[in-house]
């Protein structure tokens, strides 16, 4: 895999070593967050349709 270099600020390279475990490299742990970030994404969305969805719009599974 080719590597690249991203410039950031020393602070917040420091700050990204905080979030990685034991032996992690910088673009697992970068993988890792994103992948995390994703799913809290898709997380929020289905709770904002449940919470936009009328109560009667549901079926309860024992009537179905």
């Amino acid at each position: 895999m080719a590597h690249t270099t991203i410039p950031i600020d020393p602070r917040i390279r420091d700050r990204l070593r905080t979030f990685g475990i034991a032996g992690e490299t910088y673009n697992e742990i970068l993988e890792r967050l994103m992948d995390e970030s994703a799913e809290r994404a898709f997380t929020a969305e289905l709770y904002r349709i449940y919470k936009e969805t009328p109560e009667d719009a549901w079926v309860d599974l024992e009537d179905l």
